[in-house]
């Protein structure tokens, strides 16, 4: 939905929107680990800087150390780097919806409201379609970003599948059980994915 809105925002005529949209974009063409770095210093050292020069306590919590709040940090992380790949889908379907549709119900009566929520939103069936199968699959294949962070810790609250299967196979080098897992994990996302890709593709609406 954050993705959503911001595209909303940025198809908007302004002066820096072309900007935004780059600086939005820009994370994602970047190596998930070196975010997964990058990051590791801000919550380590930034944070402790930003406490420092505001006195607030919230800069100063154990972001990666405390297991409440490490997996919270690596779904932000996630976020951030994603985001702008999402924006650039949610902004070409903004942009295919035909503009007499838009000029109809204009001339019928709707308000903008009316207009985003029962016209243009329906018509974003496929955008967000693909924005959630992408964000599902990378959920569920998510490890470099972990790897970097906290490697799994504190007391396995960032642990993943993925990176249990990293470990079995070339940590314990038990490749026979690693590959199982992996099999066995790659039908189990196999399933998933085509389950959520069937019934969100259902109720897309065709113009």
């Amino acid at each position: 939905m954050l993705a959503l809105f911001l595209a909303v925002c940025l198809t908007r005529k302004f002066r820096l929107a072309n900007v935004l949209r780059g600086v939005f974009f820009i994370p994602y063409i970047m190596s998930m680990t070196i975010v997964g770095f990058i990051w590791k210093f801000i919550f380590t050292q930034g944070f402790s800087k930003l406490a420092e020069m505001t006195g607030w306590g919230v800069w100063d919590m154990s972001w990666l150390g405390d297991p409440k709040l490490a997996f919270y940090s690596v779904v932000l992380v996630g976020v951030w780097q994603s985001l702008g790949f999402y924006i650039v889908l949610y902004i070409a379907g903004l942009q295919a919806v035909p503009s007499d549709v838009l000029e109809a119900a204009t001339v019928d009566g709707a308000n903008s409201r009316q207009r985003f929520f029962k016209v243009t939103l329906p018509l974003l069936g496929p955008s967000m379609t693909t924005c959630i199968f992408m964000s599902l699959t990378n959920g569920l294949k998510v490890f470099d970003i972990i790897l970097a962070l906290t490697k799994g810790g504190p007391g396995g609250s960032t642990y993943s599948v993925t990176l249990q299967i990293y470990k079995e196979a070339f940590q314990n080098n038990n490749y026979g059980l690693g590959s199982a897992e992996s099999i066995i994990y790659f039908i189990v996302v196999l399933v998933v994915t085509q389950v959520v890709l069937k019934i969100f593709s259902s109720r897309e609406v065709e113009l």
